[in-house]
C-alpha cells in the first residue's frame, strides 16, 4: 500500500514530534541529575564548613599549647639553672622539648588560615 503525500507529512511531523519529545526526557533526566549532583555539592561544602571551624578552634588550641609548654619548658630551665639541676636530663622535659621542636607554629599557622578560607 502506498502512502499519500498527506501521509508522508503526518508520519514526518510526528517523527519529528516523538524525536524532540525523546529530547525533553533526556533533558529532564539531565535536570534531575544535576539537581541530585548540586545538593551533593552544597552537602560537602557545608560538612568542609563545618569541619573547618572545629579544624580552627583546634589549631588555635594547639598554637596555646605550644606557647604554655613553651614557657614552662623556658621556666624549668632557667628555675633549674637557678638550683643547679640540669633539667635536660629529665625524660619529662626532654620530651616536652622534643614536642616543641617537632610542632612549628608556623605550619600551624597555615593551615588555620586555609581553614579560615572555606568559612
Amino acid at each position: 500500500m502506498k502512502q499519500s503525500k498527506t501521509e508522508k507529512a503526518v508520519f514526518a511531523k510526528l517523527s519529528t514530534q516523538k524525536v524532540e519529545l525523546g529530547k525533553m526526557d533526556d533533558l529532564d533526566a539531565l535536570v534531575k541529575q544535576a539537581r541530585g549532583i548540586e545538593g551533593d555539592m552544597v552537602d560537602a561544602f557545608l560538612e568542609a564548613k563545618s569541619s573547618s571551624k572545629k579544624g580552627v578552634k583546634a589549631g588555635e588550641k594547639h598554637l596555646q599549647n605550644l606557647k604554655e609548654i613553651s614557657n614552662l619548658v623556658a621556666d624549668l630551665r632557667t628555675d633549674g639553672n637557678a638550683l643547679g639541676v640540669d633539667v635536660t636530663k629529665i625524660k619529662e622535659w626532654r620530651k616536652a622539648n622534643d614536642f616543641l621542636n617537632g610542632n612549628p607554629r608556623n605550619p600551624t599557622n597555615k593551615m588555620i588560615e586555609r581553614m579560615k578560607g572555606l568559612l
